[in-house]
């Protein structure tokens, strides 16, 4: 094609700029649609208008899941400064951060960047890690636990880990809540059921997964006025040390009367119970 017909792929047919000519609540709208927040940055070298555009989008998303050797000290202290950049420059309220990084990263660089998003008032928290400077037990921060405006919470913790939440009533408008590789009973410990400290701490709960969690007694039982939603899938156990065999079925019993989805999904031999569920359709 002649080089002369041929058309910038932002212009129309009279040769004007579709895209200089929007609005910026448009361009953020385009912005937004862009799921890596890394290639939403680079559009800041497009032109004066664009350089500051990207702070304005009110979400987060950052993926760094290439497996860092721990001797790589300045590639992660460069993400490190660049995750602190992205929240530091931001300018409105988070609608959402999620943070996909590898085990190479310290708890505390985690938290701080949790709080940071507490402080911008974040409604969705999507997190996968592994922090290898934990114990057995991971200590939940306790900005999180008491955020008013968090909705939403994923939570992956690669290789099974517990979780240690704070004895005070917590996550006050938490609506969503998904958890993956987590050790739902500290048995060991006598420390209580997770699943029941989240039924019975937040009020507003009504959407529960639970993927690829242990639970080391081998039971399972989830019961709240409010649940809606329920997905549990691929089960695992892990052997209770009081006992002498390894349990190998699960016992799952459920009493959520306004229950309206249940997706369960196991182990070979499953025990499952339902009480109170006459709204059930699926």
């Amino acid at each position: 094609m002649d080089k002369s017909k041929q058309t910038n792929a932002s212009e129309g047919e009279d040769g004007v700029d579709l895209i200089r000519n929007l609005p910026d609540h448009v361009l953020q709208l385009i912005l937004s649609g862009i799921p890596s927040t890394e290639e939403v940055i680079r559009t800041s070298i497009l032109s004066r208008r664009w350089r500051h555009l990207w702070t304005s989008i009110p979400s987060i998303d950052i993926d760094y899941t290439r497996g860092l050797d721990p001797d790589k000290e300045l590639e992660s202290n460069g993400f490190k400064e660049f995750v602190y950049w992205v929240l530091l420059n931001k300018t409105l309220d988070l609608d959402s951060f999620r943070l996909c990084c590898a085990d190479y990263y310290d708890m505390s660089t985690i938290r701080r960047w949790i709080h940071a998003a507490v402080v911008r008032k974040v409604k969705l928290l999507d997190l996968m890690f592994s922090p290898i400077d934990e114990p057995e037990d991971l200590e939940i921060p306790h900005c999180m636990v008491t955020c008013s405006s968090l909705e939403v919470l994923r939570l992956c913790l690669l290789g099974y880990r517990r979780l240690c939440l704070p004895k005070i009533p917590g996550f006050p408008a938490l609506r969503v809540l998904e958890l993956n590789d987590v050790v739902l009973s500290d048995i060991y410990r006598r420390k209580g059921d997770l699943v029941k400290y989240f039924l019975e701490s937040c009020p507003l709960l009504e959407d529960l997964s639970l993927l690829n969690c242990c639970t080391p007694s081998g039971s399972l039982v989830i019961a709240s006025p409010k649940l809606k939603n329920l997905r549990i899938e691929k089960q695992e156990m892990i052997p209770d040390p009081e006992v002498d065999d390894m349990l190998d079925c699960l016992g799952l019993e459920i009493s959520c009367p306004n229950l309206e989805l249940l997706n369960a999904i196991g182990q070979k031999k499953m025990s499952l119970y339902l009480y109170l569920i006459s709204r059930l359709w699926r």
